[in-house]
């Protein structure tokens, strides 16, 4: 019993246990020849903003649904929609798997601890990864910009914070770490700074 415990305590098996269940999930839709309409409204958002089309339209004969992500995802999917669906599916789950477990590892927390948070949270990433959603990608950026103002990179939290909103609203959490900032003007004016960089890269 003891034996038991601590493999299950152990990082190998959280680990596998992480990444597993959210292949598991994925694998299984590819198998059934079923690509998540989620991931084929994240592709044609690249898609569409590389052939200049409007990416808010509706593409029936594509996906049902609408797009609700800035044109700022396109370049984060990018290297996932260049894949044929089924690879470039497991790939995107893979990555959110992996950018979500960077950011909890960064969390500080006493010695070891993040492995329960991951033990955790594991279903839920399951969950998430069989609806190929973006929540995982999100959620990193909440924790990387809080990650960023506590050990005074306050420039690299601005960016966190900035990427999160442009790519969906739900970003905007960071902003509540705003008041941990040992260097609020520094944060403020990074943050007007990505926002003008990307005003301008839009006016091109």
């Amino acid at each position: 019993m003891y034996k038991l415990a601590k493999i299950v305590k152990g990082k190998p098996f959280i680990y596998a246990l992480w990444f597993g269940l959210s292949l598991f999930a994925v694998v299984k839709s590819v198998i059934l020849n079923h690509i998540h309409n989620n991931y084929l409204v994240y592709k044609y958002n690249f898609i569409n903003l590389i052939h200049q089309h409007n990416l808010y339209a509706p593409q029936p004969e594509h996906y049902f649904d609408l797009n609700h992500y800035g044109p700022i995802f396109s370049f984060i999917i990018a290297p996932f929609a260049l894949f044929p669906d089924s690879a470039g599916v497991i790939l995107w789950v893979v990555f959110n798997a992996w950018i979500l477990l960077l950011a909890v590892q960064h969390l500080p927390l006493k010695n070891s601890h993040y492995l329960l948070v991951l033990l955790l949270c594991a279903h839920e990433l399951m969950t998430s990864a069989a609806n190929v959603q973006i929540n995982p990608l999100i959620a990193a950026l909440i924790l990387f910009s809080y990650i960023f103002i506590k050990s005074g990179n306050d420039f690299w939290a601005a960016l966190m914070i900035a990427l999160g909103m442009l790519i969906k609203l739900y970003g905007v959490v960071g902003l509540a770490f705003f008041f941990f900032s040992k260097n609020k003007p520094k944060l403020i004016g990074s943050f007007i700074y990505f926002g003008r960089q990307y005003c301008l890269c839009c006016q091109c």
